[in-house]
């Protein structure tokens, strides 16, 4: 083989920006802009710099008809901490074919309402023949965050069957 020409094609780093808005109490908007053409699959970690990185949630940003990305995250995912907020932006590249840094935030003030509701409960009967009862426990993005269910039970006034 003999080469016969040669060119170099120069590609910039890129400069992506993220602005971060906030939607409501508990949850923040991050829109990723100029987002080159070979850049996909946004990747945005995201943590609050108190305790380390112990609260690390990876999102997954979702391309928008703009050529923007976006994701919403809620504070339920970070204990519902305030305080500074770091917010990087990663992305695949089709020249490279690796993860890719392209922004970072850091030290952003994020407050979080800390009125929190509780979750939902409700208990109705299952099986009347068999004296069963189902509980459901439902969260949503303002509730406080559930770590153990305990249910009892008991049948005599006195609760001497309790379960």
């Amino acid at each position: 083989m003999v080469g016969l020409n040669a060119t170099s094609v120069l590609v910039p780093k890129p400069e992506v920006k993220a602005n971060i808005t906030k939607e409501s109490a508990t949850t923040y908007k991050v829109t990723i802009t100029d987002v080159p053409i070979y850049i996909d699959d946004i990747q945005v970690p995201t943590w609050i710099e108190a305790n380390g990185q112990d609260d690390l949630q990876w999102y997954k940003a979702e391309k928008a008809a703009d050529g923007s990305y976006t994701y919403t995250f809620y504070a339920k995912n970070h204990n519902f901490e305030s305080g500074h907020y770091n917010v990087h932006v990663y992305g695949v590249s089709e020249v490279t074919h690796s993860l890719v840094g392209l922004a970072t935030t850091s030290g952003i003030d994020l407050t979080f309402n800390q009125n929190l509701t509780a979750p939902t409960v409700t208990v109705q009967n299952h099986d009347a023949d068999k004296g069963t009862l189902q509980v459901k426990v439902s969260e949503c993005t303002t509730s406080k965050v559930i770590q153990v269910i305990r249910v009892a039970a008991w049948s005599e006034n006195d609760q001497s069957n309790l379960h």
